[in-house]
């Protein structure tokens, strides 16, 4: 399988008009600050509510909404770590939230999927361990049209 090609760019990401975003939630689905509210907020009402339906996740795990009034279709939450240290652990569940959205792009046949640093505002992840690209994205699928 020929490797991921990826695009690194300092935008907001709530205004790419894609298939999916994904946004870092905690696993007990606490709207925090930063990225989480400003999707929210943007998303309008609905992802609130349907965002009530998800229930508490496992750390790593990632689940699909609609994107509501966001101009991306849809929305990948990836449940993170909320720890603030770069254990193996952490590096293991983020990793996995790479994977497991990757994975739900490809199975949905997304063409076009746009990432946050997963972890990195008020989490505390490091930078450093979700741009390590073969700890985050090695095994990965390839999306269709990539």
């Amino acid at each position: 399988m020929p490797p991921i090609r990826l695009l690194v760019a300092e935008r907001d990401i709530t205004r790419f008009q894609v298939d999916a975003i994904v946004n870092s939630v905690d696993p007990l689905l606490k709207c925090c600050g930063g990225l989480n509210r400003q999707i929210y907020q943007m998303a309008g009402t609905h992802l609130m509510r349907s965002s009530r339906r998800l229930k508490e996740q496992g750390i790593g795990e990632v689940r699909l909404t609609l994107g509501y009034e966001l101009p991306a279709r849809y929305i990948l939450h990836a449940f993170v770590p909320t720890a603030h240290g770069p254990s193996e652990e952490e590096q293991r569940f983020l990793a996995q939230c790479y994977h497991k959205a990757l994975t739900l792009a490809s199975q949905r046949q997304f063409r076009t999927v746009v990432f946050p640093v997963l972890g990195s505002g008020q989490r505390g992840a490091r930078v450093s361990i979700c741009t390590s690209g073969h700890n985050c994205l090695e095994g990965n699928p390839k999306l269709p049209g990539a």
